[in-house]
């Protein structure tokens, strides 16, 4: 069995608790678990935050 990295990906949302998170499995193929907050701004957190661990929303195959 061979390890998965899994990068957590926080977005900020405007109730309790202000934050919310997507996990991205890295790996042949990239897997996102919850694609993170609505609208503009969730857009540009998860385009960050995939971006900080070397991946663009391209790269992703599967969305959970």
């Amino acid at each position: 069995m061979t390890a998965t990295a899994v990068h957590r990906i926080e977005f900020e949302v405007d109730w309790p608790p202000w934050h919310v998170a997507a996990y991205l499995l890295a790996g042949e193929e990239p897997v996102l678990v919850d694609a993170g907050a609505p609208g503009d701004r969730g857009w540009r957190e998860l385009t960050d935050g995939l971006a900080e661990v070397g991946y663009d929303p391209t790269d992703v195959e599967h969305v959970l």
